[in-house]
């Protein structure tokens, strides 16, 4: 049978040794991107909340009120892909940026559209300064990261969240180039696993042809040794010397 062939026996462990390899670089490459899409996305929660803040107690100091300052710093926000919701110590919305525009209101948005989907990120945040927490919305769902301060003698959390569509079909895309590129080079990996195990084999079988054909009448018959230094040339010698003796 054919899987009795050593090379075909030598294929397969190369073939699912390989297959190993890379099945577990795909893995780590893949868990590597997500890590540092989620980072990114992170950071630049981050840097949106920072910016928003610092205008929130620009606009407090103009206005003498830090809840005006908050409604006039909301709605200066622009920002294509995010929203940001200030909450008081009540956990009442006291400003909300407008919905992005490119964004279905159907989502369920912490704050604003929905209050109670943000309540385990302010716990959070209530407790540690800062926190990030992904939230459910659509299928895709929604990173978000609350801030909480003080401005003046009033307590407010600031919350700001952005889709994980981007994210995820960027992921998804990385998916998909494993489940081609993983398959296509085991393939070719394969065949030319099959052909060098022939090749390298190649000896082994010229050798058990031509020791096939020596006899009582032929006893004077060697095989040949074109390689002597290597595994196949001292079989072939090893051979030589029993049939001398």
């Amino acid at each position: 049978m054919m899987l009795n062939s050593l090379r075909t026996q030598l294929t397969l462990w190369y073939t699912g040794v390989l297959a190993l390899v890379l099945v577990s670089f795909a893995g780590a490459t893949y868990a590597y991107l997500a890590h540092q899409a989620r980072q990114r996305t992170d950071d630049s929660l981050a840097d949106t909340a920072n910016s928003f803040i610092s205008s929130f107690i620009t606009e407090s100091e103009e206005n003498q009120s830090s809840d005006a300052g908050a409604l006039e710093a909301a709605h200066e926000f622009h920002f294509g892909d995010r929203l940001v919701v200030v909450y008081d110590e009540s956990r009442r919305v006291v400003a909300a940026s407008e919905l992005p525009a490119d964004v279905s209101t159907d989502h369920q948005w912490p704050g604003a559209t929905s209050p109670a989907a943000a309540s385990r990120l302010l716990d959070s945040a209530t407790r540690s300064g800062r926190a990030y927490d992904s939230l459910p919305n659509n299928k895709a769902g929604l990173r978000a990261f609350a801030v909480a301060l003080k401005i003046g003698a009033r307590n407010y959390t600031v919350v700001v969240s952005r889709p994980l569509a981007d994210q995820k079909e960027a992921l998804r895309q990385a998916r998909r180039a494993f489940y081609v590129a993983v398959p296509i080079a085991l393939l070719i990996a394969s065949l030319g696993g099959y052909f060098l195990a022939r090749k390298n084999l190649r000896p082994v079988t010229t050798m058990g042809d031509q020791a096939a054909l020596i006899g009582a009448s032929n006893l004077n018959e060697r095989l040949p040794v074109p390689h002597p230094n290597n595994e196949l040339g001292r079989l072939a010698q090893i051979f030589n010397n029993l049939l001398a003796r």
